[in-house]
């Protein structure tokens, strides 16, 4: 694809990207999704997805969810922090207060949302830990949407063919590209092991009813 520019970005960055047209195509949160500009469309054969467990977006508590009355929450996703107010809403059936997450001592009846490569080290320290896309697998029996790749249409066939070939090419090339990359902040199996068998990147019929039934439940959330 060497007739298109690649740019890395944070997934904020790359929906304002896109929303300000600065690029034409980008990998956005599903929650952001409601935020942008009619004409952008869900594009290609890939996302960022799980089938059950993602083992890297977990609410941790030291009591169980249903006594938990504050939930402070990573604002590092917008779709994650979406996706546990829907869960208390619709799943467990209470209605904590929400904050922003700032440190990690917790107080009784309090929880927080963690996302990311911080996950790995939290597993071991809370004896409660709910991993949200498995929550939301036994909520609606679907896999769960994380992210998804948006453009402006119209973008003609020549380019979508192009693009999907590239995005199964680094799929393909999962692990070679973690060999060579510098500055991983868990072991080579570990990060190996996650990308290959927790996080599943195809954007099949399944995935495509979870992404509308999220947003659906997004737009409906009522938030003391």
């Amino acid at each position: 694809m060497t007739d298109y520019e690649l740019v890395l970005e944070v997934p904020s960055m790359c929906a304002q990207s896109l929303k300000s047209k600065a690029s034409s195509v980008a990998l956005l949160p599903s929650g952001a999704l409601p935020l942008l500009h009619q004409g952008i469309q869900v594009i290609g054969n890939y996302c960022i997805g799980a089938t059950k467990q993602v083992k890297t977006v977990t609410l941790y508590a030291n009591q169980p969810v249903e006594e938990l009355q504050t939930i402070f929450i990573d604002k590092d996703s917008v779709t994650s922090a979406g996706l546990i107010k829907i869960l208390f809403q619709n799943h467990w059936k209470t209605e904590p207060k929400y904050k922003d997450l700032r440190y990690l001592e917790l107080g009784r009846n309090q929880g927080f949302l963690a996302i990311g490569d911080k996950t790995f080290a939290l597993n071991a320290k809370f004896p409660y830990r709910y991993d949200l896309a498995e929550e939301w697998y036994y909520m609606t029996g679907l896999p769960f949407v994380f992210a998804v790749w948006a453009g402006y249409l119209p973008l003609n066939q020549v380019f979508l063919d192009n693009f999907n070939r590239a995005i199964e090419f680094g799929l393909v090339h999962k692990s070679d590209a973690l060999k060579n990359y510098k500055d991983l902040k868990i072991q080579f199996e570990e990060a190996d092991d996650y990308l290959n068998n927790y996080i599943d990147y195809h954007m099949d019929e399944a995935k495509k009813r979870a992404l509308h039934l999220y947003l659906d439940l997004l737009g409906q959330l009522v938030i003391p």
